[in-house]
């Protein structure tokens, strides 16, 4: 499949001693969709924290073009990657629209 956008080693956080994440090898690829799926409290917003930079207190490895992500420039990074959060709200028509309107921003 190529060289993998991120690549993710042995990837685990806690907080206040409970592992709420624990991820032994992952990796994204150009052209390949993702979807994070589970219950509440599985870790798949503590896993998006951790890619889009705002959770950094985690073990393991998190690979971003072959870098350890916190090694790259915030502003660099930013530069290529945007997360685009949740909503609870839908004052948007579409999630086209939404996706649109929240991309544009960068």
């Amino acid at each position: 499949m190529g060289i993998p956008i991120y690549k993710i080693k042995n990837l685990s956080v806690e907080y206040k001693s409970t592992k709420v994440l624990a991820i032994k090898s992952f990796e994204f690829h150009r052209g390949a969709c993702y979807v994070l799926t589970g219950r509440v409290g599985s870790g798949k917003t503590t896993f998006i924290n951790v890619l889009s930079r705002k959770e950094s207190k985690y073990n393991g490895n998190v690979l971003y073009e072959k870098e350890e992500i916190n090694n790259i420039s915030k502003k660099g990074y930013n530069e290529n990657i945007s997360i685009v959060s949740q909503i609870s709200e839908t004052s948007w028509s579409t999630v086209n629209s939404y996706l649109l309107k929240q991309l544009n921003k960068y």
